[in-house]
């Protein structure tokens, strides 16, 4: 059973998919370019990632916190697959999902905010 895809003009079409969507990947866009400008001065390995138990397990340059963010692009596009490949089945869980898209990207954010936090760049 192949996916049948929606014509990507009549998708585009339909604001309540699109509009959740593109605010997704807006976002993520934006915190690309959040950690660029404000990383990207700093010289001394930066925290990747911090454990209650262990404390820090994972350090790097500031080039590697940009793999989140790019993460973050990527899902949002494929929640944009996803609910584009949904249309046609089941409408309103393809509205679903693309509105339950930015909570997950938003949730990103505040992961990469935190990361900028600890590392002293925000």
């Amino acid at each position: 059973m192949s996916i049948q895809w929606y014509p990507l003009q009549l998708f585009v079409r339909r604001l309540e998919l699109v509009i959740p969507l593109a605010v997704s990947f807006l976002i993520s866009v934006g915190l690309c370019v959040w950690v660029i400008v404000l990383a990207r001065h700093i010289k001394e390995p930066v925290f990747l990632h911090y454990s209650i138990e262990l404390g820090v397990d994972a350090s790097g340059t500031w080039h590697q916190m940009l793999i989140l963010p790019i993460g973050l692009v990527l899902v949002s596009l494929g929640f944009a697959a996803l609910a584009n490949g949904l249309v046609l089945q089941a409408r309103k869980f393809a509205v679903l999902v693309a509105y339950a898209s930015p909570l997950i990207i938003l949730l990103g954010a505040w992961c990469v905010f935190l990361l900028l936090r600890v590392n002293g760049a925000v």
